[in-house]
């Protein structure tokens, strides 16, 4: 059955008082898969050490030695142009300590994959993270450093990103790349961080069509998601066939999260990460973002549920019509939300926007894989 890779350790940091991402997510959901008794001791693998050396596979030597310089919590101004100090990613005691974790969890994955077929690391998925620079609360690409080893062991291996930010730091570090097909369901980024991710971004050289977008646009709820996701994500990865999925399956492309502009709730999340599991010979996959805590603890718990094939009958399902006002709750009990309707011409324009994104992909991209 599925393993859980998390050390405490992250619970002793913090980003800051006042900023979004909460290094105690993996808590949040132990907690809360403690409540159902979803979770056992010996679900939860110990962490190794991480090493420089493993940070160096997907970052640059130079990049690595900042980082490290910056454990001490003391601000230096060439740090600004690493995207270190930026209002996204402080600089705080102990940033390379947290970086150094986050890497061990990583090829801690890698080391127990194949004994293992299902693998959840709730606090990681930075996908943001460039070779050389830190980004979007992102210092180090855990998920690039992964399928680096991944890569290096003859592996051939499918990235699914349905974080509602476009993972660009896994596009730009592996845009050549044939050996690994990326594939982001994100918010648009004409509304949304980092602003790209757009669906003729498909990859260069001998990587052409190996790199995968597509973009939702605002309002889009769990009807445009499913949609969009049943008909590209599922053929594509049955042709593709891989070796292993590494997945980013963040919860901020829910209605309540207050970063975004999805409509979507964790139902139509969890049958994607449900899709996402039967689909994969192997899957290792990491909690992403997410900054509403509900959403973390209940997303993450459904999500774990269904790496272990169980049904929890804690939940809560009902109907709420007409466009989602933000102030309303999806969730009065249980883990699973209200089912959430967008209707009007918010439901209408991105339903022909998901529509186009289709045709662009039967047109442009299903030919290179010989799906008809």
């Amino acid at each position: 059955m599925a393993k859980i890779i998390y050390s405490e350790k992250f619970e002793k940091y913090t980003y800051g008082a006042n900023h979004p991402f909460r290094l105690d997510r993996g808590r949040l959901f132990l907690n809360s898969a403690a409540r159902l008794s979803l979770i056992k001791d010996d679900d939860i693998l110990g962490t190794g050490t991480g090493s420089e050396e493993d940070i160096r596979l997907f970052h640059t030597e130079e990049y690595t030695e900042i980082l490290k310089r910056a454990n001490s919590g003391e601000i230096e101004a060439e740090f600004l142009q690493y995207g270190i100090g930026l209002p996204d990613n402080p600089v705080f005691r102990g940033i390379f300590d947290v970086a150094l974790l986050h890497t061990s969890m990583a090829k801690d994955a890698f080391l127990n994959f194949e004994n293992t077929d299902r693998i959840f690391v709730p606090v990681g998925g930075l996908h943001h993270a460039m070779r050389n620079r830190a980004a979007g609360f992102c210092y180090i690409n855990d998920a690039g450093i992964l399928i680096e080893l991944l890569l290096r062991a003859g592996k051939r291996v499918f990235y699914i990103d349905i974080d509602a930010h476009h993972g660009d730091g896994i596009q730009s570090g592996f845009y050549d790349n044939p050996n690994i097909l990326k594939m982001s369901f994100h918010e648009s980024g004409k509304t949304l961080f980092p602003f790209g991710g757009f669906e003729d971004e498909t990859g260069s050289g001998d990587g052409k069509y190996y790199n995968l977008n597509i973009p939702l646009n605002c309002y889009a709820d769990d009807e445009i998601f499913l949609f969009l996701f049943k008909n590209i994500f599922v053929p594509i990865i049955e042709e593709f066939n891989p070796d292993v999925t590494v997945a980013q399956i963040g919860v901020d492309m829910m209605s309540t999260d207050p970063l975004t502009h999805l409509r979507l709730t964790n139902n139509s999340y969890t049958e994607a990460v449900r899709i996402i599991r039967d689909k994969s010979k192997r899957l290792i996959a990491f909690g992403g973002g997410g900054y509403n805590p509900d959403n973390i603890s209940k997303g993450y718990t459904l999500a774990w549920a269904v790496l272990n094939d169980v049904e929890t009958d804690d939940y809560y399902s009902a109907t709420l019509g007409g466009t989602f006002m933000g102030s309303q709750e999806l969730s009065v009990s249980g883990l699973k939300d209200m089912n959430l309707f967008v209707s009007g011409p918010e439901k209408e324009i991105a339903t022909k926007e998901a529509e186009r994104i289709l045709y662009y992909y039967k047109e442009n991209i299903f030919p290179f894989y010989g799906i008809k």
